[in-house]
């Protein structure tokens, strides 16, 4: 399904619904050892509240996706590119071995996924309440809970945020209201 966007003003606060992409959550003891070694990123060495890329590769160096990691208490939050979180979870579970304790959990269709991209992004979310971070929180706009992770997914300041599906109107109401916003 394509997806029409209309040209980006990096000096605007703009608002962009990225929910088509891929959200993967891997939970359980070994998550990101299980990661590392999959990724082309040192995420054992990863700590609560950290957010990067990483790539995933075959054994041949063929890339399959780059993914968005944020490392949360209890899982890590992959997002990834559209329609890839099936495939990729598929390819990773087979690398996952009797004794390792990892569980992987495509959670596209049960969140939504808005992007909160310019200069002023930051300030944005401090009027709704979210004291944002160079990683990634997790708070709550009004009543929604919400995890924010630093980056837009673009090469611009902003933040991503990811709510549960039942959400989506509240938060994206909420979230228009933001005085000097661009949606697109």
């Amino acid at each position: 399904m394509a997806v029409e966007v209309g040209p980006i003003d990096v000096n605007k606060l703009t608002l962009v619904d990225r929910s088509h992409w891929g959200r993967v959550r891997v939970g359980d003891r070994d998550r990101l050892t299980f990661l590392h070694n999959q990724s082309t990123q040192t995420l054992n060495l990863r700590k609560l509240g950290e957010v990067c890329e990483t790539t995933f590769v075959t054994s041949t160096a063929r890339v399959l996706d780059l993914a968005t990691v944020a490392v949360l208490a209890d899982s890590v939050l992959m997002v990834v590119s559209p329609g890839m979180a099936e495939s990729l979870i598929t390819f990773l579970d087979r690398y996952i071995f009797f004794a390792d304790q990892v569980t992987l959990t495509d959670v596209s269709a049960e969140t939504v996924m808005f992007s909160l991209m310019g200069p002023e992004s930051a300030n944005a979310l401090k009027c709704l309440g979210i004291e944002v971070a160079a990683g990634v929180v997790e708070g709550t706009i009004g009543s929604v809970a919400v995890t924010v992770m630093s980056g837009s997914g673009l090469v611009t300041t902003g933040y991503t945020l990811i709510a549960a599906m039942t959400d989506r109107e509240a938060l994206w109401s909420m979230l228009v209201e933001i005085p000097a916003l661009d949606i697109n």
